[in-house]
């Protein structure tokens, strides 16, 4: 019983580690009170010293208003232009406005009125540690070291001159026992509210069926992250891609395939730490940003890891061949974005997925070193086969760049727009088809005039290639002096040739 109640009395009715799990959320709302706070105090300051030079009876307190005022207007432009980007350190501007507003209050309840009561000073005392939310008993001790200045000060002061001072005593143990109260169950009050806040918050950013974070919060968790940490954390990126999900959903039906999700969430939840960010970004594919990692090896560990916690999920989903493919990319206070990541780490996926099932591939660099003496061709097939046709049909008349999906192909004819003189597109692709690089390409001035050629196969839309700005078709299975000549001429005819 005596334990509790210390605890209550020190960190109110959260546990202790509430106040450093929740920092950033605290930071965000105590903001907001030291900004009005200075805003007012700003205010006041003004006010009182317009009263001073106005008021000749005041006159003696002008120069103290004066200096508050200028005092009190700089560090709320502080406040206002670097701490809302600092939040972190709102505590220090708290503990600076506290004492300053205490010190105030006792000069202005002591020295300039020996004769009076220090009735400014008893209010500050109940109200001003309700501003600030933190650990009770920190906020408890903050007035009391007040209260017995304030005493100390008001006996040196107004003992010999009236018995203010031992009023002054019985009025601050009084306002010390208020304010007790008031910040003890204020307080609690604030810390349920933010409470059920969160609550309502860690509802809207999470995955209902995994429990892990949604794509968007996902995302800007990711975001922020990086923002402020690519230069100084190294951290990692994987994701995560369901092997032969569908087939699970299709054999077993969908309550089958949630359970299986739910599986793998718990599995992600219970291999990485708490402060690494887990979501769910597509139907079957998960995204891990692991922070402050300094040794790649730890995350290829728990790559493996994964991939047989999957591969042991029970029996009834193996028979459909069930695992996963992992991408993976070292951030190696490289400032890399979110968006630089992810890209990287699906590059790294998808070439995971063309290894076979049940693999992880850590992304790096290609590196393609063109001839200049050679005109350049991106072959863009998902079929390994039918691009090293390609390949041996070209190789001694152009650099040959290979992608294997229409969004590879796209970062290609970003990177190499300049240099590309021809592209011979698979209509049919995974992860993007020939069409929509068509459409985007058509989009782009930088790649409008790039001659693209169609692969077709029986039964494709050739008409709609055409119309989306294709320049010829090349038929499959491929004739080699065909292909070359239809090459050669589309070359020939377009504005790059």
């Amino acid at each position: 019983m005596e334990k509790d109640f210390w605890s209550k009395l020190c960190y109110g009715k959260v546990p202790k580690e509430f106040y450093k799990d929740n920092k950033k959320i605290l930071d965000e709302t105590n903001y907001i009170s030291v900004k009005i706070a200075y805003i007012f105090a700003s205010v006041l300051f003004a006010v009182l010293t317009i009263i001073a030079l106005i008021n000749a009876e005041v006159a003696n307190t002008r120069i103290m208003y004066g200096a508050g005022t200028v005092l009190m207007g700089i560090i709320t432009l502080v406040v206002l232009k670097w701490l809302v980007h600092h939040k972190k350190y709102t505590r220090i501007f708290y503990y600076f406005f506290e004492v300053l507003a205490f010190a105030a209050a006792i000069i202005a309840g002591t020295y300039f009125s020996p004769n009076d009561l220090a009735v400014q000073f008893f209010v500050l005392l109940i109200v001003l540690p309700l501003l600030y939310i933190e650990r009770p008993i920190n906020s408890i001790l903050m007035s009391m070291v007040a209260g017995i200045v304030f005493v100390i000060v008001s006996f040196a002061i107004k003992g010999t001159v009236s018995y203010h001072a031992g009023i002054d005593m019985l009025n601050v143990i009084c306002s010390l026992l208020i304010g007790i109260f008031f910040i003890y169950y204020v307080r609690n009050m604030h810390l349920t509210n933010i409470q059920a806040t969160m609550i309502l918050q860690l509802r809207s950013e999470t995955d209902g069926l995994t429990q892990v974070l949604n794509k968007v919060s996902a995302e800007k968790a990711g975001e922020n992250y990086l923002r402020y940490n690519s230069l100084k954390d190294s951290c990692v990126m994987m994701i995560l891609d369901i092997d032969e999900f569908k087939k699970v959903n299709d054999t077993l039906g969908h309550r089958q395939g949630d359970e299986l999700l739910k599986k793998i969430g718990n599995i992600l939840k219970g291999i990485f730490r708490e402060g690494d960010i887990i979501g769910r970004i597509g139907g079957d594919e998960f995204m891990v940003l692991m922070k402050n990692i300094h040794d790649l090896h730890i995350a290829e560990g728990k790559a493996k890891k994964i991939i047989q916690e999957i591969s042991d999920i029970p029996v009834e989903y193996s028979k459909n061949h069930c695992g996963c493919s992992i991408g993976i990319v070292y951030n190696n206070k490289q400032g890399f974005s979110y968006t630089e990541m992810y890209g990287m780490a699906d590059r790294a996926l998808y070439r995971a997925k063309g290894r076979g099932k049940g693999q992880y591939v850590v992304y790096e660099e290609e590196h393609i070193v063109l001839n200049k003496q050679l005109s350049t061709m991106l072959v863009v097939d998902d079929t390994e086969i039918s691009r090293a046709v390609l390949q041996t049909c070209f190789e001694k008349e152009y650099n040959i760049i290979q992608a294997e999906n229409g969004k590879q192909a796209l970062e290609y004819m970003d990177t190499y727009a300049d240099e590309l003189d021809v592209v011979l597109l698979d209509l049919e692709m995974p992860i993007m088809n020939g069409y929509e690089v068509l459409k985007i390409a058509q989009k782009k001035e930088k790649l409008r005039n790039i001659p693209i050629l169609v692969i077709t196969a029986f039964g494709q839309n050739e008409l709609l290639a055409l119309e989306l700005g294709a320049v010829d078709l090349i038929a499959k299975p491929y004739d080699p002096l065909i292909v070359k000549k239809r090459v050669a001429n589309a070359v020939a005819r377009s504005s790059r040739g």
